[in-house]
């Protein structure tokens, strides 16, 4: 079942989790040493890389979604589908605050993994397109 909701997916969100996922690794092996409280860092920064996950995926729906529907109808699920991943952020800020789940600094280092994960996708779609020449 998850082998086949993976394959459905295009080429170009399978290259941006992995980039996600890449940076997020990244992220944790540097700046782990350089946190004074490594378990928090930890917890804060893959709790970003999740939500980075989420709003790829949810991203990818939303545009999916919108292309087939009219123009105005398209614009306005856009708009509502990026006020949902706005709040989700905001709350998510707020929830590991207030709760203590983590750092907040290494949630937006997980949080950011997913624009370092879009620009990375781009070279990494073109390696995995040349390998299988």
């Amino acid at each position: 079942m998850i082998r086949n909701w993976i394959n459905s997916m295009n080429m170009t969100i399978k290259t941006m989790l992995i980039g996600i996922l890449c940076f997020g690794v990244f992220f944790q092996a540097v700046f782990v040493w350089l946190a004074s409280d490594k378990a928090a860092f930890t917890a804060g920064l893959w709790i970003g890389v999740g939500i980075s996950v989420f709003m790829a995926l949810h991203m990818n729906m939303s545009v999916e979604n919108a292309v087939e529907r009219d123009g105005e109808a398209a614009s306005g699920y856009m708009r509502r589908m990026y006020v949902i991943r706005t709040v989700l952020v905001i709350a998510l800020f707020f929830a590991v605050y207030f709760l203590k789940l983590g750092n907040v600094v290494a949630v937006f280092l997980g949080l950011f993994t997913l624009k370092l994960g879009a620009y990375l996708s781009v070279p990494l779609k073109k390696y995995i397109e040349k390998r299988k020449r």
